[in-house]
């Protein structure tokens, strides 16, 4: 049976395959550690990937707390050089994606949509 982490791998993988112009794909944890990562040797600092994380969701969050805008879905920022994208998966789980400046964020949508109900069942997983 395969472990967690290869599944994971599968998935991130797959995705990663099927966004045009993406950098990375990692499963970053509510504490902000990488649970995960594709490739496994990102461009960017995994450290910096996961501290990114954590304080994009953390201020979008405090936003919409303030504006009582409801539950946070994704935050994306898009730079001149790179872009990032935090999704939420849970409420201890979230999904960061860095793309290239030439990749349109909505492209990554359909993907996303595709392959976050199989993340989310590799999350759930019973590991024996």
């Amino acid at each position: 049976m395969p472990t967690r982490e290869y599944e994971l791998d599968r998935v991130l993988k797959g995705l990663a395959g099927d966004i045009p112009g993406l950098y990375w794909a990692a499963l970053v944890d509510q504490e902000g550690l990488i649970v995960a990562c594709f490739p496994s040797d990102p461009p960017v600092d995994p450290e910096a990937i996961s501290a990114m994380t954590a304080a994009t969701i953390s201020l979008s969050d405090r936003v919409l707390a303030d504006i009582d805008g409801g539950d946070l879905q994704y935050t994306a920022i898009i730079g001149s050089k790179c872009q990032h994208v935090s999704i939420v998966i849970s409420k201890d789980r979230s999904l960061s994606i860095g793309l290239k400046p030439e990749a349109k964020v909505q492209s990554s949508f359909g993907p996303l949509c595709r392959w976050l109900p199989e993340l989310s069942r590799v999350l759930h997983m019973r590991i024996s």
